[in-house]
């Protein structure tokens, strides 16, 4: 503790001027410095004990058949085609709720943003042009789409 420095309103650092912080560099160093090691260790200890089989609840459905969400998202990205992802996402509907979002809201509040987005933004389509330039861009771009499907 010796080594923190903290000023306190009025005080001057080492060049003569008041900081805009109570916190000298060195001492901001050494925080930041625990800090990013705290956070390598966290992820390290995580990806280990997630290697030798342990899930941390929040990883697997709590209800239903217990999915764990590797298992889940695997096999979304291995459906055959868009509807049987669709249908495996909607299966999972309720576990979606259960996944804790940003600042810790969870369930609709974070499922659902568009009804925010639509609460404070208006959109208009745009007008549809029938270029038969326009058609055959789309007819390749499908193509492209379903040639990395496969």
């Amino acid at each position: 503790m010796k080594d923190i420095c903290i000023y306190k309103p009025g005080d001057l650092n080492k060049i003569g001027k008041e900081g805009k912080t109570s916190w000298d560099s060195f001492a901001y160093a050494l925080l930041m410095g625990h800090n990013v090691w705290m956070h390598l260790t966290a992820v390290q200890e995580a990806n280990q004990r997630f290697d030798s089989g342990e899930y941390p609840a929040m990883m697997r459905r709590s209800t239903g058949d217990y999915a764990r969400f590797e298992d889940i998202i695997e096999a979304i990205f291995a459906a055959p085609d868009r509807d049987t992802a669709e249908a495996i996402i909607e299966t999972y509907d309720s576990y979606w709720m259960e996944i804790v979002g940003t600042r810790g809201f969870k369930g609709k509040k974070t499922k659902n943003a568009r009804t925010q987005f639509n609460a404070l933004f208006t959109f208009e389509e745009p007008e549809v042009d029938n270029d038969p330039e326009d058609q055959l861009q789309l007819e390749a771009l499908q193509l492209l789409e379903s040639e990395q499907i496969k």
